[in-house]
């Protein structure tokens, strides 16, 4: 039983090592070099009750360099029940467009028909995604663009939690080196033809691409995956290829969570898109099967050392060694996004991650969250209402 045991612990580790192995050779790829024309751009920003945030974002999108000419802004209000749209119209001088939307329809994800409407109602050739509660550079839109070239249909960008806050407190420096390490997983595995995932928070699609797989409609039933699920379809239902920026000027700043409730339900939401494999190809579920299989092992191991003191030493080299792997990933990717700061949180990061991942990829795929004041079911299906109230 022991043999059979420590097999499968390596075998394990060699799979997330080959996977590791080509994390890396994607974060070594050089930055694409920028295109020389530029087309016309609809950045659409999907809000519900972000009056305290998208101020920012507004005035951010109003020191854009790109020009104004080929530039549209649309900010669509998803019922919001606080300030939000008076803030958006307050800006409409700059630009900005909005669309309020009073309910969303049966069987639709909120968030995705936001984002189907307001992509309709704009004209730009590329469509270009980033949350309300976001922060953008002068050059963000410029960036995002000098990653398309004419065979490439969606570029995905990164992003980070802002260093103020991953400085100052504890849960907002775990928060951000969690995200960072899926984050570096997306960009490394994207740039070597294995889309995984990529974040919403600034992405960027052809509006022809987006036609071509029928807007969200396939999608518009899963409560979360406007994001990884869409950069899916254009990746395995369309000849456009997928690529990760790596410019700077192209990077984006988020928030972290509020609190650890908060934090919970957002990342239940999006291990929710777990249980639609359909839409996933065989890496990526190998991937994140292994990853869970893994953290399972580490928890288990470490629990049960007292009572089986003759594991000590499999425990101790299966920590070792995971750590080590990480350890190398997420050093190469932290220099080349210099967010370098990060590194000196992983001693909490990897005692930790284990028994959260553990638990969220146990419960996420089944389990209920709530987001933005509404109350989601993972399990929902086209037909079936896909929040209450």
């Amino acid at each position: 039983m022991n043999f059979w045991i420590n097999f499968g612990l390596i075998a394990l580790l060699a799979i997330y090592w080959l996977f590791g192995r080509r994390i890396q050779r994607g974060l070594s790829a050089p930055t694409r070099a920028s295109r020389t024309n530029q087309p016309t751009v609809s950045v659409v920003v999907a809000a519900r009750n972000e009056a305290r945030r998208i101020g920012a974002l507004l005035n951010d999108l109003a020191l854009q360099g790109y020009p104004r000419e080929l530039l549209e802004i649309i900010v669509i209000d998803d019922s919001s029940t606080d300030t939000t749209a008076e803030i958006v119209t307050q800006h409409s001088d700059t630009g900005v467009r909005l669309i309020q939307l009073e309910h969303t329809p049966p069987g639709w994800s909120p968030k995705k028909f936001a984002l189907q409407k307001g992509i309709e109602a704009s004209t730009g050739e590329i469509i270009l995604t980033t949350d309300a509660d976001c922060r953008v550079g002068p050059r963000w839109i410029e960036g995002m663009v000098a990653g398309f070239d004419d065979s490439v249909g969606l570029v995905a960008g990164f992003s980070r939690i802002s260093k103020k806050e991953t400085s100052s407190r504890a849960a907002a420096a775990w928060e951000g080196l969690d995200f960072f390490a899926l984050l570096s997983a997306a960009a490394g595995t994207l740039n070597k033809g294995m889309p995984m995932s990529v974040t919403g928070q600034n992405l960027a699609y052809r509006r022809e691409a987006w036609e071509q797989v029928g807007g969200f409609e396939a999608i518009h039933h899963r409560p979360s995956g406007d994001d990884m699920l869409m950069m899916q379809l254009i990746a395995h239902r369309t000849d456009w290829q997928c690529h990760f920026h790596l410019l700077p000027d192209s990077f984006v700043s988020t928030r972290a969570c509020e609190s650890v409730r908060e934090l919970i339900h957002q990342r239940l939401r999006w291990a929710s898109n777990a249980s639609s494999g359909i839409f996933m190809p065989w890496p990526f579920l190998t991937y994140l099967v292994t990853a869970w299989l893994l953290a399972l092992a580490q928890v288990t191991l470490i629990l049960t050392l007292p009572f089986n003191p003759s594991w000590a030493v499999t425990t101790v080299a299966l920590w070792s060694v995971k750590t080590w792997m990480d350890y190398r990933v997420l050093a190469l990717a932290a220099r080349r996004f210099d967010t370098t700061d990060l590194l000196r949180h992983m001693p909490l990061w990897v005692t930790t991650v284990p028994f959260y991942t553990t638990a969220i990829g146990a419960f996420g795929p089944l389990g209920r969250f709530t987001w933005k004041g509404r109350k989601f079911s993972a399990s929902a299906r086209i037909g079936e209402p896909a929040t209450s109230s």
